[in-house]
């Protein structure tokens, strides 16, 4: 199966991320007409092409610095990745992945046993006691990226 371009590659050769969304609906587009089961692809493909899409049409939501995070990380195996407002986190098996989640700038939360990566001006300084990952999904919502070594998306 052909992939969609990379992000990155998407934005700098489009003006910005609304003619990069154009860009990747035109490729998704064109994709789906070779990939669909009514036209001789099969379905397996057709899916796997749609979780790219629906993927990279969020993260093109994203602000750039947080996008290119993601980025860097997205094809690791065994990990989860989360976007809690302005903060992602990362979760599953993430032992075998620590040095390049420490290379793409993510930091250990030791109470919440999770990685996440945030820009310096959402950093928040607390005193005591820290707030749950539950208590952050409640309060900032929650977008789940990749699940295992399959991307997913699902709102909460």
């Amino acid at each position: 199966m052909a992939t969609i371009l990379n992000l990155s590659d998407l934005v700098n050769k489009a003006n910005g991320k609304e003619e990069a969304k154009k860009e990747l609906r035109k490729q998704y587009k064109m994709e789906a007409a070779k990939l669909h089961p009514d036209k001789g692809g099969n379905e397996a493909e057709m899916a796997k092409l749609n979780e790219e899409y629906q993927t990279k049409e969020a993260l093109l939501n994203l602000d750039d610095e947080l996008m290119q995070a993601v980025e860097k990380i997205m094809n690791l195996d065994g990990i989860n990745i989360e976007i809690c407002g302005t903060w992602i986190w990362v979760s599953g098996d993430t032992r075998a992945n620590k040095d390049t989640l420490k290379e793409a700038g993510f930091r250990w939360a030791k109470k919440k046993m999770m990685w996440y990566y945030r820009k310096a001006e959402d950093a928040h300084y607390h005193r005591g006691k820290g707030a749950t990952m539950a208590h952050i999904r409640e309060k900032y919502g929650s977008e789940e990226l990749k699940q295992g070594g399959t991307r997913a998306l699902l709102s909460a």
